[in-house]
């Protein structure tokens, strides 16, 4: 076959950001921070210009509609997974990236089966009601332990947060333990564990990892999203006493029941309304305090209140396990 070149060459594989020599990776990191941890895509911008990646906001909105026909067969591979399986521990998390994604056009969800029913408000009942003050020390206070909230006892945990926690209850992010610490038989404080933060400077510092290995090992931190002592509660000591408690039974009841160990605690306390007395006493570890920018707010400016942040190892080899 004379002229003819005995080579074949195959066409160059389209790119999602043309003319660039971004791989894959970045879309992995978009996709993640921006369905499943709502970073809005300015702050994601200039997190990669400060990274020496300059992208510019066209080229995230048309990446996005290359890869929009990617997305088909994994909505069918996590629907048909969520329909067959009897364990479907992120299911939450799962279904609110997958409704951002079908609100930017990424993906089209089927109808829902049943209308989502407003959500009601938390009224009041006499079950929380203020008691009568118990003014003691820790130690004078009977059987204390820990008691895992259950779908029955679910609702007078979230009354409970919302009539006396100043934030109010809300739901807690993706994997939770949520407790009742109870006294004998009376309930005398509440917590509650959530996802850890998906990235915050003086935690990530201190551990010591990268980017990479802090997007594969994140679950092994558990974030203290909830605390509260009731306050007719007036016991010296209490709260570290407590901490402690947690720091021994929430890593077997994690692993329990999402079958991940976690080896670090995580908790971030409001500067202006708290010292952080009770995490001391407990043996936490102070390791900085946040900018106040919050994951929502306008890059560069404070719009959330700045909150020290403290973390507590549930294994010495924490940074080895998160490090791996």
């Amino acid at each position: 076959m004379q002229g003819r070149s005995r080579y074949h060459y195959r066409p160059m594989p389209p790119t999602v950001i043309p003319k660039s020599s971004y791989g894959i990776s970045i879309w992995e990191d978009v996709l993640l921070n921006k369905f499943h941890y709502s970073q809005p895509t300015n702050r994601l911008l200039n997190q990669y210009a400060e990274l020496g990646l300059p992208i510019s906001p066209g080229s995230i909105a048309g990446g996005l509609k290359n890869i929009k026909a990617l997305f088909e067969p994994v909505y069918d591979a996590l629907y048909t997974q969520q329909m067959t399986e009897d364990r479907f521990h992120k299911d939450m998390s799962c279904r609110v990236a997958m409704l951002r994604m079908h609100r930017d056009g990424l993906i089209k969800l089927p109808p829902p089966i049943h209308k989502k029913p407003p959500q009601k408000k938390i009224q009041f009942t006499s079950k929380t009601d203020p008691q009568s003050p118990v003014v003691c020390s820790a130690n004078q206070l009977s059987q204390l332990h820990l008691q895992i909230v259950t779908k029955t006892t679910s609702a007078l945990w979230n009354e409970y947060i919302e009539r006396y926690h100043y934030l109010g209850y809300a739901t807690l992010p993706g994997a939770q333990l949520r407790y009742f610490i109870v006294a004998g038989r009376k309930i005398v404080a509440l917590t509650g564990f959530g996802a850890a933060a998906w990235q915050t400077a003086p935690r990530d510092q201190f551990i010591g990892w990268n980017h990479d290995e802090r997007k594969r090992n994140l679950n092994l931190i558990t974030n203290n999203a909830r605390f509260l002592i009731l306050p007719w509660i007036k016991s010296k000591n209490l709260a570290s006493k407590i901490l402690s408690l947690i720091s021994k039974q929430l890593p077997d009841d994690w692993e329990e029941k999402y079958h991940v160990r976690p080896v670090l605690l995580e908790s971030f306390v409001e500067k202006k309304r708290f010292v952080g007395t009770c995490y001391k006493a407990a043996n936490w570890i102070y390791v900085g305090q946040t900018k106040g920018h919050g994951k929502l707010g306008p890059a560069g400016k404070i719009s959330v209140p700045i909150k020290d942040i403290w973390v507590y190892p549930l294994a010495e080899n924490f940074r080895a396990l998160l490090k791996n």
